[in-house]
């Protein structure tokens, strides 16, 4: 029955059909200028941008990663990302809920440090006080963050970007959705109203909340865990959105 689950987890997982799991596979969609990608480094809202985006553009593949899109490819990218400390907790969360998710998650993104994900078992539900996502960038959040906003790409004009980059905190101003429309020339996008984001405490496990005290430093208020210094450092100096091409 276990392949059962492991089959439910990967339909979960990507949500619908078109998700790109490596960048090999994006060589089926290379040559469709009316293609749109919406990719991040999980957990930021990128589920929620296909579905509004789909949802707008009933006659367009929509498609989601968590690669990097290779420079061949002729449509157009939305790179969402969120701030790393809480995009770190929501993983947390998942991974120590499902050790199948876990690993998908591993292998879908390009900067996972899949050599940790061994070293604690593959069970990821299995983290400790020593091998945890809170006490170590395991998922590669600061190197993604790099690549996709700086080493990679440079600044372009929206008439010949490539790229829209997108704070997941900013989706719900009008100057960011104004800027999705004409980006992706859509002649409507809506979002749902907005949710504040996180897990109530009853909903985690003791071991949740023991990792999250023992690496925020007992902080009340916004987290910050040191493993992320790099990552949030990137997402603090991004603006709301901004257009960019690969170099």
């Amino acid at each position: 029955m276990r392949w059962i689950g492991f089959l439910l987890c990967v339909l979960l997982t990507a949500g619908y059909k078109d998700f790109v799991e490596n960048s090999q596979d994006f060589f089926s969609y290379m040559n469709d200028p009316q293609c749109l990608v919406i990719a991040s480094p999980g957990r930021s809202g990128s589920t929620l941008l296909v579905k509004c985006i789909a949802k707008s553009a009933e006659d367009r593949l929509v498609l989601k990663t968590h690669q990097f899109v290779p420079k061949e490819f002729q449509g157009k990218v939305l790179f969402i990302f969120s701030q790393p400390d809480r995009a770190a907790e929501s993983a947390l969360h998942k991974l120590l809920e499902d050790k199948d998710f876990g690993q998908l998650h591993f292998d879908h993104l390009f900067t996972s440090d899949k050599e940790w994900l061994s070293e604690i078992g593959y069970d990821t539900r299995k983290q400790s006080l020593r091998h945890n996502l809170l006490a170590y960038d395991a998922l590669g959040t600061g190197e993604h963050l790099q690549k996709w906003l700086l080493d990679w790409v440079a600044p372009a004009s929206k008439e010949t970007a490539q790229i829209l980059a997108i704070k997941y905190e900013h989706l719900w101003d009008a100057e960011t959705q104004e800027a999705i429309r004409t980006f992706c020339h859509l002649d409507h996008f809506e979002l749902p109203p907005k949710k504040e984001r996180g897990c109530e405490e009853k909903k985690m496990s003791p071991l949740e909340l023991l990792l999250r005290r023992v690496n925020n430093e007992e902080r009340k208020d916004e987290p910050e865990y040191k493993a992320y210094d790099h990552a949030r450092e990137l997402w603090k100096k991004a603006p709301p959105f901004q257009f960019l091409s690969q170099k």
